[in-house]
């Protein structure tokens, strides 16, 4: 709710279980809605005795990957191809990151180390929640696709294995040692995400916009409709059973993470949230 022109806030609902209303309560898991224990506990580690450290971590991540960002651009631009560095999946997942891992350390460094407890929803939040959630499944999908369908053998530039491996590798280490909850409810988020990306390699493909210097007319080998038409299916499947999956199974490594390091207890990941919680208006 907007209050004196400032940025949204959320307002923090009533006391009660989620759950007992029917249909409400999967409308509920959809949204973005937090208990009173997740909206305090949001922007803390498991790693509770550091918080500093946490703090630490995340800011070393957001600025490693900037340069990385940074230097995937360079690289293009060295080959001539600079202007086409946007069409790329890879880059796309890279650009969510470096945005994730700088809200993640702002998150922390304003909210994870105060003391007292938080009556509203930041929307800074928000927007991290929703972009953890695509990358949780979006960079791994980026590892696996590059590994499995573009790879070709070979010498493997220390720069590849950053925007195809160790972005998955970070993810994992940030959704293992954060409190910031998932909900297996939002998996539409990454389907959006993956499901945006197919449209674009459509357009693209169809439209003209030209690759650069590389090799045929689509981005990748899997997004050329026009010389393999079953690659449409390939696609689909992609976004509509493994992005779910995927995501699916990063919530299972949340659920893993809550029960090695049980340093706070937290609300249990469901598709219904649990009782009091915040929520966007």
């Amino acid at each position: 709710r907007e209050r004196g022109g400032t940025m949204p806030t959320f307002d923090v609902l009533e006391e009660g279980p989620v759950g007992n209303d029917g249909g409400w309560s999967w409308l509920r898991a959809l949204s973005l809605e937090l208990t009173n224990l997740e909206l305090n506990n949001f922007a803390k580690s498991r790693v509770v005795n550091h918080p500093m450290g946490w703090a630490a971590w995340r800011t070393v991540a957001a600025v490693y990957f900037f340069a990385i960002f940074c230097a995937s651009i360079d690289e293009m631009e060295q080959e001539g191809n600079g202007a086409w560095w946007l069409i790329y999946l890879t880059h796309w997942t890279l650009t969510v990151q470096v945005v994730y891992l700088v809200l993640a350390a702002a998150c922390t460094w304003k909210y994870g180390l105060r003391q007292g407890e938080l009556t509203q929803l930041p929307w800074l939040y928000a927007f991290t929640w929703i972009l953890q959630n695509v990358l949780l499944a979006g960079t791994f999908l980026v590892f696996l696709l590059y590994w499995t369908l573009v790879y070709t053998g070979g010498a493997v530039p220390f720069l590849t294995t950053q925007v195809h491996g160790a972005n998955f590798i970070a993810m994992l280490i940030d959704r293992f040692f954060t409190l910031q909850p998932v909900r297996f409810a939002h998996f539409y988020m990454p389907v959006l995400y993956a499901f945006t990306y197919f449209i674009w390699s459509i357009i693209q493909l169809y439209s003209g916009v030209d690759n650069g210097d590389y090799e045929g007319e689509a981005v990748y080998t899997a997004t050329d409709y026009k010389a393999k038409p079953s690659n449409y299916v390939l696609m689909l499947f992609l976004v509509f059973v493994g992005t779910p999956v995927v995501y699916w199974a990063m919530c299972a490594w949340a659920v893993l993470a809550s029960h090695l390091l049980p340093s706070i207890k937290s609300t249990p990941i469901a598709p219904s949230s649990g009782p009091s919680s915040a929520r966007a208006s």
